[in-house]
């Protein structure tokens, strides 16, 4: 797994190479299987091909059967790229929950029975909630205490509980911290400014994070 800040940013890969095989030598190769990110940032999913003969006439993705380009709701989000020979890149901006789906690349060669797609895709995930900042959490947590399994057991309630109940989520956080760490004054402050900003700004929660670790660990 890896966590990467992008601007305000946060997105985590889950990264393992799934290599789609068909006959005849097709195949598509992705290379990640689960993408989560936030609402509102951008995100690039990347394949390779191969097929054994002919020319590739078309190439696309699709979550349906239907070219991402062409969708309505894309217009303007949506981009193909070529990076290098049989190397194809999608990439979406401003992204939406609504885009959160299985994404599947297909080709088209001018040879008899030439249309392949890749399955399974990449699962992409896209939140407006605090779902990306558990996993930064239990790990700070985990690296600072060693004790991360209650803390992510109650995290993950809270989560899945109330998600946007900005009061319920601050008094949850404060009582798992002062459990967990027994320093809970200065975590109260900086939760609350957190939680009361907006969505995305990712970069202001890990440095105010990491300032509560560099304090804990002092």
């Amino acid at each position: 797994m890896v966590l990467r800040t992008a601007g305000s940013v946060l997105v985590v890969f889950l990264w393992s190479v799934a290599v789609v095989l068909g006959q005849d030598g097709r195949s598509v190769t992705y290379t990640t299987q689960s993408i989560c990110t936030l609402k509102g940032s951008t995100v690039e999913l990347t394949c390779s091909y191969t097929y054994p003969s002919g020319t590739v006439t078309t190439t696309f993705w699709f979550t349906k059967i239907v070219n991402l380009r062409d969708d309505p709701d894309n217009k303007g989000r949506v981009t193909y790229r070529r990076d290098r020979m049989n190397v194809h890149t999608l990439k979406i901006t401003d992204l939406r929950e609504s885009d959160s789906a299985e994404y599947k690349f297909r080709f088209i060669t001018d040879q008899t029975g030439g249309k392949y797609s890749g399955y399974p895709g990449v699962t992409l995930s896209v939140t407006g909630t605090v779902i990306l900042y558990i996993v930064l959490i239990c790990l700070i947590t985990l690296s600072v205490t060693g004790t991360v399994i209650l803390y992510m057991v109650l995290i993950c309630l809270i989560t899945l509980s109330v998600t946007g109940t900005v009061i319920l989520y601050i008094v949850l956080i404060c009582l798992i911290t002062l459990s967990v760490t027994g320093t809970v004054i200065l975590y109260i402050v900086l939760i609350c400014l957190i939680t009361l900003s907006v969505t995305g700004t990712v970069i202001l929660y890990i440095v105010l994070i990491c300032l509560i670790t560099l304090l804990q660990v002092q």
